[in-house]
């Protein structure tokens, strides 16, 4: 007679049974093993620096090779920074502040350029926004101090 083994046997069975004795009354082996216990006895995880760990949830994660990912998958990071410049948005208006008013812009440029410092950003925009409000401010300053005198000179003059 031919039998197909049985894959579920042997499960949920103990993994060493003691044979009976062939004979009543005669010497059986003690058992070797450790009794069985229904639950499974792991051993605890440890992790080591240098160890890539296993996410807790979801299949293992495999390092990124450079190499093209199969089907077409992407090539970026699915998450994208979430961190953004703080001083971003007042250095575009300083920018654009300097040439409608430049001690506006100036103040606006400044303010911006450190949150983004303090932050740990470089911001392009707030550092030309600072040079070119400062540039159009003393060229403000001059041009009304030459009107002042001129002015001056005229009321001298009649």
């Amino acid at each position: 007679m031919n039998s197909i083994p049985d894959p579920m046997a042997g499960q949920g069975q103990p993994p060493h049974v003691p044979q009976p004795p062939a004979e009543p009354g005669a010497w059986a082996p003690a058992p070797t093993q450790q009794p069985y216990s229904p639950q499974p006895q792991y051993a605890p995880q440890q992790s080591y620096v240098g160890q890539p760990q296993t996410p807790q949830y979801g299949g293992p994660q495999q390092a990124y090779s450079g190499q093209p990912l199969p089907y077409g998958g992407p090539q970026q990071p699915m998450y994208a920074s979430s961190v953004e410049d703080p001083g971003k948005t007042l250095g575009l208006v300083g920018l654009i502040g300097a040439f409608v008013a430049p001690l506006v812009g100036l103040i606006c440029s400044i303010i911006g350029y450190n949150k983004s410092k303090k932050a740990g950003f470089d911001n392009k925009l707030a550092l030309w926004g600072i040079i070119v409000s400062a540039a159009f401010t003393v060229i403000s300053l001059l041009a009304c101090l030459l009107l002042l005198l001129g002015a001056v000179a005229d009321a001298s003059a009649s």
